[in-house]
């Protein structure tokens, strides 16, 4: 049995709360983006497959297109296109992707990073992974559970994982039904399974991960309440939480840059005369930028390197 924590989530704030900028880099840009050597198979349907992993060796949380240029024995050239199963790699970490060729396409070359695109999306470590794999008659299914250990409650969660054969091959890259809702505290179960044509040389998973949309972001403040943020930074996100008796967020933040880098926060304006007091490790941090536009207010805050504690007090212009 293994524990893992493992979260791949995408953040996009209510309307009023603005969109995380994203920064697209093509084919061939220089960003340090790895691929997997690749395996292919044919199902049981005589329909081609061809599966490998991602790995992010930047700084930036990022989303990854693959592609593989097909033909037929007719001449019909085309390019096989597909996302990862984890719709945002991380930095160092990695995540399958599975190409569906068809019947009769002839593989031309390898498959390749296609398009890569940098995101500035906290990494939430608020998930908790349970699993093993079960001894089948063929072969092995993934089966485990997860729970929400944060504030934020989760929408249409799967788990990834790459599948291996005893040599250490990867043979199919496996995904999850899909979780539609995992509130804060809930345990969810699930299963994967390697396809029928392979499912006799599955040995073991690797790269077991989460997939989760959350379209708005919100965080429980207690009483049935929540309020709406949008956070961007390229950095571990660890204890996201609110406290109602000094009205303060919490959170402690690492950021994938060696060097450290920024976190930005914003929440809404309550006033013209909500003021937040930011801390950095129990000090007040007296470089941190806020600003208002009369409908949110964004702060800006510097992390250096490794972990450090954050609070923001204020949130709700509250006197407590």
């Amino acid at each position: 049995m293994k524990t893992v924590y493992v979260l791949a989530i995408t953040l996009l704030a209510i309307t009023s709360m603005g969109i995380l900028w994203i920064n697209p880099l093509t084919e061939g840009s220089s960003y340090p983006v790895k691929i997997s050597k690749s395996n292919s198979f044919v199902d049981s349907l005589g329909i081609q497959h061809m599966v490998g992993t991602v790995k992010n060796e930047g700084y930036m949380p990022i989303q990854v297109q693959v592609a593989l240029k097909t033909d037929t024995l007719s001449g019909s050239p085309s390019i096989v296109t597909n996302s990862t199963f984890g719709r945002i790699i991380y930095p160092f970490t990695e995540s399958p992707f599975k190409l569906d060729l068809g019947k009769e396409s002839i593989v031309l070359g390898s498959p390749y990073v296609n398009e890569v695109v940098q995101v500035s999306t906290p990494y939430y470590q608020m998930l908790t992974q349970n699993y093993t794999t079960m001894n089948a008659t063929i072969g092995k299914n993934l089966v485990g559970t997860i729970r929400n250990e944060g504030n934020i409650a989760l929408h249409n969660v799967s788990v990834y994982a790459s599948v291996h054969q005893e040599n250490g091959t990867q043979v199919d890259s496996v995904r999850t039904a899909t979780i539609p809702l995992l509130k804060p505290g809930e345990v969810a179960k699930y299963v994967a399974n390697p396809a029928p044509a392979v499912q006799a040389k599955a040995v073991y998973f690797s790269c077991a991960g989460f997939d989760v949309d959350a379209p708005i972001t919100t965080l429980e403040i207690g009483d049935g309440k929540f309020i709406p943020y949008t956070l961007e930074s390229a950095a571990k996100i660890i204890d996201f939480g609110y406290s109602a008796a000094d009205d303060t967020l919490s959170f402690s933040a690492d950021h994938y840059n060696p060097a450290g880098g920024t976190i930005k926060l914003s929440i809404p304006e309550m006033s013209s005369n909500h003021e937040l007091t930011i801390f950095l490790d129990g000090k007040i941090d007296e470089n941190a930028k806020v600003t208002k536009n009369g409908k949110t207010i964004a702060t800006e805050i510097f992390v250096p390197p490794e972990v450090h504690e954050i609070k923001i007090k204020g949130v709700l212009a509250e006197t407590v």
